[in-house]
């Protein structure tokens, strides 16, 4: 396993699911023989398109053939491999990439917090808030010192930034 999917297993990113979340077409290597014939095979998450064999999907006999077919059905012009081993737009799998590679960046900074750190934290309107560490929370965030008189707290997946205190 490599050390980029050993960081995103602590954030739950544990397959080609947990990756995509969506259906997507992507398409795999099918190898075991006790499923049908080896080959590859273009399929989405969630809506499987039977090709009448059971397979789960559309089986080609090269990934060249696999991608031609789903770039005139799909409109997939671009390919790329997914850290789980299938073929996905190239778009998504940039996109996703940088996305759970951030969350676990944010994660492991989150882990590193401790009573005093001046903690930078980023809400869903992008507007990073910097406070003071006082408590752990036994659910898994930080009490932050309030701010203008509002409470505070960081969750793992907001952490921006952490400023070790003064020991």
């Amino acid at each position: 396993m490599t050390k980029r999917l050993q960081k995103w297993r602590e954030i739950g990113v544990v397959n080609l699911y947990h990756y995509t979340k969506t259906n997507e077409v992507y398409i795999r290597f099918r190898d075991n023989l006790m499923f049908g014939p080896r080959g590859y095979i273009v399929t989405n998450i969630g809506a499987p398109m039977a090709d009448g064999s059971g397979s789960g999907g559309k089986l080609f006999s090269t990934l060249l053939e696999a991608q031609a077919w789903a770039k005139k059905v799909f409109y997939i012009y671009k390919w790329s491999r997914t850290p789980f081993g299938t073929w996905m737009d190239a778009h998504l799998v940039a996109r996703r990439n940088k996305e759970f590679d951030t969350l676990a960046k944010r994660v492991e900074l989150f882990n590193t917090i401790e009573v005093g750190d001046m903690v930078t934290i980023s809400n869903p309107n992008r507007r990073q808030i910097t406070s003071k560490a006082i408590t752990y929370h036994s659910t898994g965030f930080w009490y932050l010192e309030p701010i203008e008189g509002m409470s505070c707290i960081a969750m793992r997946d907001a952490v921006v930034k952490v400023k070790k205190g003064k020991p």
